[in-house]
């Protein structure tokens, strides 16, 4: 008599491998996707339906979460740990329940906070939850990607993709030491040499000024840090010099110790005062992480010509065959050859399948005609009884839709691509069906390819006492004569 934890154990397992239970799951994360796409900002004082929707959804999150977390005991208990934590997807699964009971807190907090009646302003605090704890409603996200489990053809390209990254993986190194070296190019022609009209000034800004007393005009680089309006009108912005603060430096340019000073912008600066003459534009190379920004944009081609035409209007003709190398050579040669392997891993492991499925074809078919049978009539019979199974309608012909079925109920699954090619492979009258004698011919010819598989395999792994001669070769021998 078997222990009732083990009874239970094995009723439990049914249960979570169970269809019902599996599309239960399913239906309960396309309802939490969906309370995740209709989540959306309102006025909680203004509009009276705010409250109670913020209020639900919560609920709604409590009760995923609840769900989830009662997955993933009951596959605990059905599988056992060890057979539980095989599973990459079950590792996933855990995470998101981990991540989902650290949020629970912040979800009865927010609950009990939209449905208890409080000051209107009140209402504003009730996001507010547990404070950093917030954060984690972003994790919510992952429970969608649970969704794949109803894809199985998308888990297969999943699959493959991971598969070919291991091969792009130089590729992938040479393209990066490539944007390091296009960006330090970049940096050295380009560098604090780009501007905008000083007008677009804002706070944060890359600027360049001029100082009045530095002798020669030389322009200054520095960040705009301050803005203030009302208590320097004349000089309302605030910039910090970047470059060129040492000690020796700060007293040749009168700089303050503070490494700031306050300037005006063009045209309104008066006498002795600092001008901002220009700003830095959003895409530069005044410095190595905006250099790989703006030299990625150039690579996927995007705004490109703009960039091209600062550039060229900063430092000249000569400085567009930057642009003009940068696109060649990365977007057109490497970017493309990246794709390019993509869809060759792709087609190689496209090409795999087709080979798995055709020698699985090959193998049941010839089983199920011989099945280690030396007696012809035998053999005879038992390809009169598999045709029979394949011509459904007893038109003495298989057509591709009976040869598909027929395969099914033989647990062979070819997709139409493989189907195709069979009946252009074995429809030698080109009637679009496969007939008795093309049938038969098939079956024999599929049976010799087994025979030379077999007597190849015998070949290239000869037994310990003959070395590529000796048994192996009658094989050969008597294939020939049957050829003859």
């Amino acid at each position: 008599k078997q222990h009732w934890w083990t009874v239970a154990q094995q009723r439990v397992s049914a249960l979570v491998q169970s269809d019902p239970f599996i599309n239960f799951v399913l239906v309960v994360i396309v309802f939490n996707t969906v309370s995740m796409a209709i989540d959306h900002e309102c006025d909680r004082c203004a509009q009276a339906y705010c409250r109670k929707f913020k209020g639900v959804l919560e609920a709604a999150n409590l009760f995923f979460a609840a769900v989830f977390l009662i997955e993933m005991g009951l596959k605990l208990v059905g599988l056992g740990p060890q057979r539980y934590v095989k599973s990459k997807a079950n590792i996933f699964d855990a995470i998101i329940v981990i991540l989902s009971l650290a949020e629970t807190p912040n979800n009865i907090v927010n609950y009990n906070c939209y449905m208890r009646s409080r000051p209107c302003a009140d209402y504003n605090l009730c996001d507010a939850g547990l404070g950093g704890l917030t954060v984690l409603r972003t994790f919510r996200l992952l429970r969608v990607v649970k969704l794949l489990r109803a894809f199985p053809d998308v888990q297969k390209q999943i699959r493959i993709l991971v598969s070919v990254m291991s091969s792009v993986a130089a590729l992938i190194v040479l393209i990066i030491l490539f944007i390091l070296i296009f960006c330090i190019l970049g940096m050295n022609i380009f560098g604090a040499n780009i501007m905008d009209d000083p007008e677009l000034v804002y706070n944060g800004s890359s600027v360049f000024v001029r100082l009045p007393w530095e002798p020669g005009g030389e322009l200054r680089y520095g960040t705009v840090i301050q803005m203030d309006h009302f208590n320097h009108t004349n000089t309302p912005w605030r910039v910090a010099i970047r470059f060129g603060t040492e000690q020796s430096v700060q007293d040749a340019i009168q700089l303050p110790p503070t490494g700031a000073f306050w300037a005006a912008v063009g045209e309104d600066a008066g006498l002795g005062v600092p001008s901002i003459v220009g700003v830095s534009p959003r895409m530069n190379f005044d410095d190595l992480p905006h250099a790989v920004v703006s030299t990625f944009e150039v690579l996927t081609m995007s705004n490109w010509n703009e960039q091209l035409y600062i550039g060229v209007k900063a430092q000249g003709p000569l400085s567009g065959v930057f642009f003009y190398a940068l696109i060649a050579i990365g977007t057109w040669m490497l970017l493309n050859l990246f794709i390019a392997i993509l869809i060759q891993g792709f087609a190689e492991q496209k090409a795999i399948k087709y080979r798995q499925n055709m020698k699985h074809l090959q193998l049941t078919m010839v089983h199920y005609m011989s099945h280690e049978s030396k007696d012809e009539q035998e053999v005879a019979t038992r390809i009169e009884e598999l045709f029979e199974v394949f011509d459904e309608d007893e038109s003495g012909d298989i057509d591709i839709y009976e040869l598909s079925e027929g395969l099914l109920k033989l647990k062979i699954a070819l997709r139409p691509k493989e189907l195709q090619d069979v009946m252009r492979k074995y429809d030698t009258t080109s009637t679009g069906t496969i007939e008795f004698d093309e049938f038969v011919q098939m079956m024999l010819e599929m049976k010799r390819e087994k025979e030379k598989e077999e007597a190849g395999t015998t070949l290239r792994k000869p037994g310990k006492h003959h070395k590529g001669k000796g048994k192996a070769m009658p094989f050969i021998k008597r294939d020939a004569d049957e050829k003859v």
